[in-house]
This record gives structure tokens, sequence and C-alpha cells, in this order.
């Protein structure tokens, strides 16, 4: 019994020399085996973890280390480098049979090196055809805002939540660029989206040795832009109203704006962008003249290097026309008899 208890203390000893082992690794807080110190997930905790080991840090969660870097110039500089372009191998994330049988993470978030490569930019080439940031795209988004417009009339002057379209509209954006029945009535000569570009890129790869274009990736690219490019915007989009209803003199500084500037029925293209980490402030992101500034080196929602999103330009049409729009015709505040901070 005795010896038992001895091996066994002595292996949980050697794992815990293992686990903690740190090699060239940053310091971070020491943790016990399996579990690591994990979670360190909220921004709390991250200022206290910077404060105690230094802007750069490591976490052990279960198998993994997570590397946080917590000064801007260093971040940039790592993610500049190709060596941090690659994704983790998580097979978890080969959810369709095609990536199992492969071995490896197809379409674009969770792919890694040529493939990915390819995949990117193909992407960014044929958003780029198809009107990514032009007028084409505009006209698209705006008859799917006008059909949201439509839906927050009908919740007027009563407490209501939020219609559920807010969350379909970005989708019926992207499925409007990627999805139809393609492959019967496909013309080479001819490309209407997406889907039409990636299958007729994928036929004139077919004789190629390796290619990097087969239906596994077109189902995962098509996942990916769904994933990527409707959670994102709606969020965001239901985040913009909730901070106009808890700050309602943004909300009028907003709406006193646009009906300054904008006409009815036209949306010029403007931004603004809130700045201070504690406290909700547009105007801390307009210069002294009252104009856009619009490089900030510690704020970057759409990432830096080389994994930076695809769908930039095409992120910032939605948000600004969705959310002018909803400016421009409404009003939102909280309801009656709770206060701002209560939802």
């Amino acid at each position: 019994m005795i010896l038992e208890i001895f091996l066994f203390v002595l292996a949980i000893y050697f794992i815990s020399k293992i686990f903690n082992t740190k090699g060239n690794l940053p310091p971070g807080p020491v943790g016990i085996p399996y579990f690591g110190s994990f979670p360190y997930t909220t921004l709390k905790e991250c200022i206290e973890a910077k404060a105690k080991y230094g802007n750069i840090f490591k976490v052990k969660a279960g198998a993994f280390n997570f590397v946080y870097i917590c000064d801007f110039k260093t971040a940039k500089e790592c993610l500049s480098k190709v060596e941090f372009a690659n994704r983790p191998e998580w097979k978890t994330m080969n959810i369709f049979k095609g990536e199992r049988d492969q071995g490896k993470s197809c379409g674009i978030i969770f792919s890694n090196g040529s493939h990915w490569l390819h995949n990117r930019r193909f992407l960014l080439r044929h958003l780029r055809d198809l009107g990514m940031g032009k007028s084409k795209i505009e006209g698209l988004i705006m008859r799917e805002v006008e059909d949201l417009v439509e839906d927050f009339k009908g919740l007027t002057k009563k407490p209501s939540k939020l219609p559920f379209s807010i969350n379909i509209t970005v989708l019926n954006i992207i499925w409007q660029l990627v999805a139809n029945e393609h492959l019967k009535t496909l013309n080479p000569s001819d490309p209407r989206d997406l889907m039409d570009d990636y299958l007729i890129e994928m036929k004139e790869k077919k004789s190629e040795d390796y290619s990097h274009f087969d239906f596994t990736d077109l189902t995962r690219i098509t996942f990916d832009l769904f994933l990527a490019g409707n959670d994102t915007t709606s969020n965001m989009t239901q985040w913009f109203l909730n901070y106009m209803a808890r700050f309602q003199d943004v909300q009028e500084k907003i709406q006193k704006e646009i009906d300054r500037v904008v006409p009815r029925g036209t949306l010029p293209e403007t931004q603004f962008i809130s700045k201070t980490r504690n406290k909700f402030d547009p105007s801390r992101f307009l210069d002294k003249n009252g104009k856009f500034i619009s490089t900030c080196d510690g704020f970057q929602a759409f990432g830096i290097g080389k994994r930076q999103c695809l769908g930039e330009q095409f992120a910032r049409m939605e948000l600004y026309l969705i959310t002018a729009a909803l400016m421009q015709n409404f009003t939102f505040g909280p309801p009656k008899g709770r206060g701002t901070n209560e939802y």
C-alpha cells in the first residue's frame, strides 16, 4: 500500500514537471496537471496577469499552451509574420466527411499552408469582382435593410424584443452571394456569383495533379462564410442598438448628424468608432474639427496580419447601411421602468 502511494505521488510529480515545463515559453501562472491554469477568459483576469507577468505571458488550458500578447506593437509584428499564419490542427473542427477522409481542415477559417493561401486568394479576387465595397453590393444590402426597417416599424411605441429578422438579414445577403442551384445552369462565360466562380475554377484545375479546389472545400468555404460573416455582423448590430438604448445622448447626436448630412433616401459612407475601454464615447475618435480619425493602433476590429478578415469592406458596408437606416427611422430606449444597465 505504501509503495503504491509512493508511486502515485511520484507519477503526479513527474507529470507536473512535464506539464509545467517552460522551454522557450514566456512566464505565466502555474497550472495543475490536465486542468492547467484555465480559465483566463475575462478582461479583468488578463489585466491582472499582465500586471504580474508582463506584456507577454502563457496560460495552460488542458493540453494546450495559450500565449497572450498585451501590447499592440508586438502583436502587430507577430501577426504580420508568416510563422504565425497557421491555425492549430484541431481534429474536432473537421466536421465534414471529406475533411475527415483527408485528415485536414478545408475552407478558409481553419485550413493552413498553401491550402489556406489558395482559398484566401480565390475569395479576395472573386468577392472583389462581384462588387465587394461597390455599388452593386450596396444595392443588394439596401434591399435587405428596407425589409428590416419595415419589421421594426411593427414594433414601435411598445416594449419589444428585436425582430428575429435582425439575425437573418446578413444571412440573406451572404446567401445571395454564394448559393443557388448552380451546377446544372453554369455558364463559364457569365458567372453569377461566388459559387459559379468556384465551380468554374474547380473544372479548370481538375486536370492538375494536385488542386485545392473540390466539393469538400466548396462546402466548407460556404459554411465558413456564413459562420464568420453572419454571427459577427448581426451581433455587432444588436450591441450597437443596445448601446444606443443605453446612451440616449450619443443616439441623438448620431441622428442629428444623419439628418444634417444625409438627405432622405441616400446613405453616403461615413464611420465612427468607440475608443475607450471602460466608457462608451464615440466622440473620442473624432479630431478637433469633428472629422473621423481613420487609424488607431489599439483598435483592430477586423484583425491584422496574414489572417486579417477578408470581408472587411463588405462588413463595414453592411454595418453602416443597417445601423444608419435604423438610426434614421427609429429611436431606441430601455423598456419603461428599467434602468439603462439592467439589460
